[in-house]
């Protein structure tokens, strides 16, 4: 850390971290003030290391910075110093770095998902000397190792290491290392080395490493004067800045160890009178960074004990709740590391003598009772529980007497010889419980006892912090106990089962979420930010709690917070991370018992950042592994493949090939088996996913707007079985709908409904289409019987079983129908079949107008007539065909209807249509034709099929775009939704037909357009569907939302029905990788 001062020596000398009193210095000029011991305690290390009442020693601030920095400038220190470096002995070289693309993905995780956590580092500082080869190597290799605690272990497995430990361990020996030898880096730079070196932990027990690091970043800054006010000082605005960034960081994390380790604080308030951080002194870091490390320096500097009383009781609630609906094996362990420090801080409670049992008993039940719970899945719940009931019997005489407790002596400093010897320890049974029992045991002793749990069967009589196993210099207190590392943590094994997970990536999504979170002002973001290491590997466990100024912004997020529980899991360890420091913002102006129960809805607002990790190196990793799976043959990045997957002409989402956003890879599975095995390395990988059927969808559902894998099913095209004495098939998606039909054909029968040609069976069932024969036999929701899911994880789940009808649990199978592939992708689907009817007849008449056309429906379908289908086309539209000439008719450009009549008698079909014929001449109908003769029906029902690609054929410029709408009314009202629509084409100056399966109230209009008219487009859609929607219509009748019609769906269901949609894609999702964002927004625009 640079040559030290005098007085640096003297400390080191002194052998102890303790600061010297200014009489100790021997400055005459200060007052002599009784030394501290170690620093300013807290409310762990009140409870661990024993209190004394009236202890009125404090920590002084270094004797040689207490002058304010008024002429400090960038220099200053170097120049002081810079003659009395020691000439360097080995110079550390960059010999022992990873390979160039492994720093980079190393250093891009420290940026991503550590560095928006505690942003010491000036981003744009460090980038400006790695551009200009000025980096210090130390300062580099510690980067990379804090990014080896929190990257994926695919860049550790690239390194040539088998688990994150190693890799860890061996970054950190490097770094360290360089630290020894390093006479080259700026005190700065070895400051922000020690600081990022305080993360390692080798195991619970040897925290020493840690605590070492961290005060030597503080004792160093405090030599350099971070710690003073630089208002007059010679520095520019930017150097200012930094300045105060690096000392709150600083004391922001001397805090947060201070509470998680039950250790006592390095840095004293009255030792600093640097300004305080503000957003604006972080201009190159994210504003949620920004405000996330203020709020974080709000927090931790606050002396309001009811704060952290606060939050201690709210984490009691929040783990009373998920008791309530889960057993604790589905637990992770961070529940019984909250319930400590939320009883540490009740059992002191800002008391100024020692506390009573009885009143620290009735503080602390309700952790004493759900650790009970707990002690059946960890050890560690056991020892605490333990633990305090010890402390209960220790806070009274054994006598009975209810006085004071003589005050415990302050533990010996390091510097002294003499050994404490923990004595033996008084064994409780697990069933006694309360502050009577307790009373009753043995005298107690003067000097704080250590305690043990009584069914460990290793020795164990510390509880050490700061030591490892082979020390004599052993302190009392501490958070672990050794058993825990001799055991869990060398990998010696354990019985006990214990688990300490890394994040997943759904709980780094989680995490980021929490981060974006309510930060669009200053009032409300997340405070505290916790770590907790285990097995060697610096687990981060985010604490977060929430300032806020009303009730209803606590109300959501705390729903937000349950939510993310039953969504996720082992998400539901961050929600308890609200415990003791951080959550007393929050509680300070709310009534926590108010708090609204369970919620089923998800607003926008809350909903997790969707994060998806499509890096080259990821994509490449899994492209290997897709390969393997299914044959190179069957994986793509062929540009023309990727090109043809990623949008059409004919959709309503703007696409051009040139502005394409393609996936990255193609992937063609065969079977159900394959689709679960990619969507499981699509999920551990975080890569998003965007199925892929017939691509005729209008609605841009299959647009890969994030990119990531497109799965195509069109190899999975074949018919598994056909049953025809049960009038059903089960099919894969890949099969086209005409296809199907042709086979079924040879058998009598058909599958009725039939969208566009082109159209397959997965994508058919993804927007639950329906088509011209929806007036007759309905939509594609009242054809399917059961469906074969892929889940996000993988898991293959089959919604019911072939039987006609089922009230066995909840209808999966229309779940997933109209899903578009946000909920799970569909690899099999049972079909019902209807026996073919062998007598048909088209009829077509043509209007005056549109309105009397769409009054002659309404007057067939009111007399009880029975039509297989009926549609109509405007004279726009039969003008377009004809000037296609994609039929051998010569049409009448006039509004016609197309009649489609069937039955199992030709007698009885042809009296249906002459009758029909007879109500159309009542609404002025010019001409009425039908036909039997089945080359005549095809030649007739041609014009109404070919309906989309003869408007296509009418572009005057290969970039003009068709705009298919899809609203649906009630049958009374379709007569007024198609004058409107008419109406506002007309004036709009576009062309535009409408086409329509009006046998059920739903019509389409095709709105032709140059892209630079797009918007008076937009407008003639967004009004045609305010319209629909007035009328007690939908948006979409059978194309689907994709991303078109996202928008319009809060209108037309309501907010709170739209919300728990997202609740849904949320359970069936986490991580939004199946065709994220489509259906409903899960992130905002």
């Amino acid at each position: 850390m640079g040559s030290p001062t005098p007085r640096h020596e003297q400390v080191v000398r002194n052998g102890s971290n303790e600061p010297l009193s200014s009489a100790q210095v021997g400055s005459p000029s200060r007052l002599t003030l009784q030394p501290s011991v170690v620093g300013e305690s807290w409310y762990a290390s009140y409870v661990m290391r024993g209190y004394t009442p009236g202890h009125s020693s404090v920590h002084r601030p270094i004797d040689e910075c207490n002058e304010t920095v008024q002429d400090v400038t960038f220099a200053t220190r170097a120049n002081e110093v810079s003659g009395n470096l020691p000439q360097p002995q080995d110079k550390p070289g960059l010999s022992d770095l990873p390979r160039p693309d492994i720093v980079d993905s190393l250093i891009k995780s420290y940026f991503d998902r550590f560095h928006t956590f505690c942003p010491i580092l000036s981003k744009r500082s460090f980038f400006t000397s790695i551009h200009e080869e000025t980096v210090s190597a130390t300062l580099l290799r510690s980067i990379l190792f804090v990014a080896s605690l929190h990257c994926d272990l695919e860049v550790l497995h690239r390194m040539g290491h088998s688990t994150r430990l190693d890799a860890n361990h061996t970054l950190f020996s490097n770094a360290s290392a360089s630290f020894d030898m390093d006479r080259d880096s700026t005190r700065l730079d070895m400051i922000l080395s020690s600081y990022l070196l305080h993360y390692w932990f080798g195991n619970p027990t040897a925290y020493r490493d840690c605590h070492w690091w961290i005060a030597a970043a503080i004792r160093s800054a405090q030599c350099t004067g971070y710690h003073r006010s630089t208002s007059n000082s010679q520095m520019c605005s930017e150097q200012r800045s930094r300045w105060k960034r690096i000392w709150w960081c600083l004391y922001v994390r001397d805090r947060q160890i201070a509470i998680s380790t039950g250790t006592p604080m390095v840095i004293n308030d009255m030792d600093y009178d640097v300004e305080e951080l503000v957003v604006e002194d972080l201009v190159d870091e994210s504003v949620e960074t920004a405000q996330y490390i203020v709020a974080q320096r709000q927090c931790n500097k606050s002396k309001e004990t009811k704060l952290v009383v606060d939050a201690a009781t709210q984490v009691f609630n929040l783990v009373e709740n998920s008791l309530l609906y889960w057993t604790p094996e589905h637990f992770p362990m961070i529940y019984v590391s909250a319930l400590f420090s939320a009883m540490m801080a009740l059992a002191v409670d800002g008391s100024t003598t020692a506390p009573r049992s009885d009143q620290m008993f009735a503080k602390i039940r309700r952790g004493l009772l759900a650790l009970k719970q707990f002690e059946q899945v960890y050890n560690l719940a056991r020892w605490i529980r333990n633990f305090f009931m010890d402390i209960l019997n220790r806070s009274d005489s054994r006598e009975g007497s209810r006085g004071e407790v003589p005050a415990a002596s302050p533990p010996s400093n390091r510097n002294t010889t003499e050994t404490r010897v923990p004595e033996e320890p008084t064994r409780h049974s697990d069933s006694q419980e309360g502050p009577a029992h307790l009373l009753a045991g043995p005298s107690s002793q003067e000097s704080q006892r250590i305690f043990v749990a009584s069914d460990l069967t290793l020795g164990d009589t510390t509880f050490m912090l700061g030591h490892d196993s082979g020390d004599v210099d052993i302190e009392g207190g501490g958070f672990w106990p050794t058993y825990l590392a001799n055991g869990v943590f060398s990998s010696t094994g354990s019985g006990d089962g214990m688990d300490f997970p890394q994040p997943d990536s759904t709980q780094y999504q989680a995490m980021y979420f929490l981060a974006d979170l309510g930060l669009s002002n200053g009032t409300a973001g997340p405070v505290y930010d916790g770590y907790c290491e285990a097995h060697g590997q610096a687990v981060q466990l985010q604490r977060y709690a929430y300032q806020v100024n009303s009730l209803d912004q606590v109300c959501q997020l705390q729903r937000h917070h349950i939510r993310m529980v039953q969504f996720t899991g082992q998400v539901g360890a961050y929600m308890l991370g609200l415990a003791v420091v951080g959550a007393g913002c929050a509680a300070t102006t709310i009534d926590w018992s108010k708090r609204p129960s369970l919620s089923s809805t998800q607003p926008l607002t809350s909903t997790p950042t969707i994060q998806h990790n499509i890096t080259a190196a990821n994509i490449r990793a899994a492209t290997k592994e897709f390969a393997a799976l299914l044959g190179a043959e069957n994986v793509s990045t062929d540009q023309a493949d990727l090109i043809t997957h990623s949008g059409s002409d004919y959709q309503s989402y703007a696409w051009t090939k040139e502005h394409a956003i393609c996936s990255n890879v193609i992937l063609y599975p065969e079977t159900t088996e394959q689709v679960s095995e990619l969507m499981k390395i699509c999920s551990r990988r975080r890569l998003p996913v965007t199925p892929y059927s017939g691509g005729t969808s209008i609605e841009g559902q299959y647009i890969p707007h994030f990119r990531g894998i497109c799965i195509d099913f069109g190899r999975m095209n074949s018919i598994v079985e056909l049953n025809k004495d049960d009038l059903d098939c089960v099919v894969q998606p890949g099969i086209g709908w005409m296809d199907l039909n042709e086979e079924l054909a040879t058998h009598g029968l058909f599958f009725p409904p039939d969208p566009g040609p082109g159209a397959m069976i997965g994508g058919m069932v993804g927007t639950g289409c329906s088509g011209t024969n929806a007036a007759a036999y309905g939509t594609m929701k009242d054809w399917v019987l059961s469906l074969t899911v892929v889940l996000a994880d993988g898991t293959v789940i089959k919604t019911r079983q072939r039987a006609r009808k089922s009230s066995a649990g909840y209808d999966l199978t229309r779940t997933f129908i109209g899903s578009e592939g946000t909920l799970g992708l569909i690899t099999e689907a049972t079909l019902k079949l209807a026996v073919k009817p062998p007598c048909e007849v088209v009829a077509v008449c043509t209007f005056p107008s549109l309105r009397d056309a769409a009054f002659a429906v309404r007057d067939v379908l009111s007399a009880g007539i029975q039509v297989a289908a009926v549609e109509i086309l405007d004279d726009v539209q039969m003008k377009s065909i004809n000037e296609s000439a994609l039929t051998s008719i010569k049409w009448k450009e006039e509004p016609t209807l197309f009649f489609k009549f069937t039955g199992s008698d030709d007698f009885i079909v042809e009296h249906v249509a002459k009758k029909v014929g007879v109500i159309t001449k009542q609404n002025r109908s010019t001409a009425y034709t039908f036909a039997s003769d089945e080359t005549e029906r095809n030649e007739l029902w041609s014009a109404r099929k070919n309906a989309l690609w003869s408007m296509l054929a009418m572009r005057k410029s290969p970039t003009d775009k068709v705009w298919t709408t899809d609203v649906a009314v009630p049958m009374s009202r379709l007569p007024d939704i198609i004058d409107f629509a008419k109406d506002d084409i007309e004036k709009s100056g576009l062309v535009g037909s409408i086409v329509g399966h009006v046998g059920d109230g739903n019509f389409h209009t095709l709105l032709l357009f140059p892209e630079d008219k797009r918007q008076v487009a937009e407008d003639i859609v967004h009004r045609m569907v305010g319209k629909a929607i007035e009328m007690k219509g939908t948006a979409t009748g059978e194309h689907g939302v994709g991303l078109v019609k996202r928008d319009y769906l809060e209108k037309e269901l309501g907010k709170d029905t739209v919300d728990m949609m997202r609740s849904m894609k949320n359970a069936f999702d986490p991580m939004c990788i199946l065709n994220c964002d489509k259906v409903i927004r899960m992130q905002a625009a």
